[in-house]
């Protein structure tokens, strides 16, 4: 006999945030089809939100059906987390410790999730396909510019020592942690 899941952390890179005083349950299904081309085409794919309450949003997110069956057998009194969910309780914290912007790049394997928050606020959630280091360079630039971050006063966060994105993105941004 298997332990039942008591969490399951979903690494969908479908995902998108809603302000929660917006969120219809109802219409969580039309929020992921104008996002999401394969979600439209796909009406059995799983779509899972949950609420993100020290930031007032709700994050919807896919999952894959034959993985979502599995889990509900195994245990059905399961609770699936998105992995970004996770990022942005642990990096909203750290708004307390610095007086400016803050983006936080993961990299990974299969691209690199960006995260940015005001001294107050929760502003942006994304996953790039990023495959390169030049590919990485670009979005985490791209986003940081869209959002008028300045480049001597706000703060960026490497979650994985990427030490050749790091050294390149000295060049455009003063305040570097990891």
């Amino acid at each position: 006999m298997t332990t039942p899941l008591s969490e399951y952390i979903n690494h969908s890179k479908q995902f998108t945030c809603v302000p929660a005083i917006l969120f219809d349950e109802k219409n969580e299904a039309d929020y992921m089809r104008f996002l999401f081309a394969d979600v439209a085409t796909s009406p059995n794919t799983p779509i899972l939100h949950q609420y993100v309450a020290n930031q007032e949003i709700v994050l919807l997110h896919t999952m894959p059906e034959e993985e979502y069956s599995a889990i509900q057998k195994e245990s059905p009194n399961y609770q699936i987390t998105h992995y970004m969910a996770i990022l942005i309780d642990e990096y909203f914290d750290k708004g307390e410790l610095v007086n400016g912007n803050r983006m936080i790049v993961n990299t990974t394997k299969d691209g690199l999730d960006i995260l940015c928050f005001s001294r107050e606020n929760f502003l942006l959630a994304n996953h790039f396909a990023a495959i390169s280091t030049a590919d990485a360079l670009y979005f985490t630039l791209y986003v940081w510019k869209q959002l008028r971050f300045d480049q001597t006063r706000d703060f960026l966060y490497l979650v994985n020592n990427d030490e050749t994105l790091r050294l390149q993105l000295q060049e455009y941004i003063c305040h570097i942690n990891e």
